[in-house]
C-alpha cells in the first residue's frame, strides 16, 4: 500500500525520478531471496574460494571498522 501511496503523490505532484517507495520495492522487500550456486558447480565446476558465513564475517568486521565509531572509516 506505501509503494501505490508514494507512486500516486509523485505523479499527482509530478515530482521528478521514482518514488523511494514503489509496489516493485515493496514487494521484492517482503520476500526471502535465496540465490543457489549448484549449478555452476555442477556445469562450470565451480567452487567458492570464500565460504558464505565466512564471506558475511568478513563483511560484519569490514562494517564495523568503517562505521561511524570504527577506527577505519577515512
Amino acid at each position: 500500500m506505501a509503494g501505490l501511496i508514494f507512486e500516486k503523490i509523485y505523479a499527482w505532484l509530478r515530482l521528478p525520478g521514482e518514488p523511494p517507495m514503489t509496489r516493485f520495492v515493496a514487494d521484492a522487500l517482503a520476500k526471502s531471496h535465496w540465490f543457489d550456486i549448484r549449478a555452476a558447480r555442477q556445469d562450470l565446476g565451480y567452487h567458492p574460494k570464500v565460504s558464505t558465513l565466512e564471506g558475511l564475517a568478513r563483511l560484519a568486521a569490514w562494517l564495523h571498522s568503517h562505521s561511524q565509531g570504527g577506527h577505519g572509516k577515512k
